[in-house]
């Protein structure tokens, strides 16, 4: 419900999509939440398909080993 930094996950999707809609694709750094595991980070990467009418974003993300 909530980004390690405070913030909703509503509010922060809605913003990375954003960013991902207008400029085509979008890559940032995410630390996960996992009920199964500790955090951990991934690097996302969200691409826009069929801008426009209606658009799909493809989401991309790996794990990032330190």
């Amino acid at each position: 419900m909530f980004q390690p930094d405070g913030r909703l996950t509503r509010t922060f999707t809605q913003e990375m999509d954003a960013m991902a809609l207008h400029g085509g694709s979008h890559r940032f750094r995410h630390i996960h939440r996992s009920p199964h595991r500790e955090d951990f980070a991934v690097d996302v990467t969200l691409t826009a398909l069929q801008p426009g009418y209606s658009p799909l974003l493809v989401v991309n993300w790996a794990e990032v080993s330190e």
